[in-house]
Order: structure tokens, then sequence, then C-alpha cells
């Protein structure tokens, strides 16, 4: 249980950072790494609060960052 307590904790973490490289740097593959390491944490998005969904921040950052 303190694992799983310590994954959802760094998928926190690891989307939080996510969210600083997509919303205010605009550093889409930075934020595409910290969103991957957030699902390989979290996969099934129990960190997420408000309802978004991490596959679709993915798929999202893919586009944007592909030249």
């Amino acid at each position: 249980t303190r694992g799983l307590e310590n994954n959802k904790f760094q998928a926190t973490l690891w989307d939080t950072l996510g969210e600083i490289y997509r919303t205010h740097l605009k550093h889409y593959s930075a934020a595409e790494q910290a969103f991957k390491m957030a699902h390989q944490l979290d996969p099934e998005n129990a960190a997420r609060s408000g309802g978004s969904d991490r596959s679709a921040i993915l798929a999202e950052l893919t586009s944007l960052a592909t030249p």
C-alpha cells in the first residue's frame, strides 16, 4: 500500500512538472517526457485530479513535439 501511495505521489510531481513545461514554458518535448514518467508510475490516472486524462495530454504533446 505504501508503495502505491509513493507512486501516486511521484506521479503527481511528474504531472505538475509536465504542466509547467506544457502550459507555462511551452517546452512540449520536456512536458511529454514528464507525463510519460507520470504515466509509468500511475497508468490508471489515479493521481490526476480534475478528471483530465494523461493519455489525451500525451497524444496532444506528441503531435506538438514532432516537427
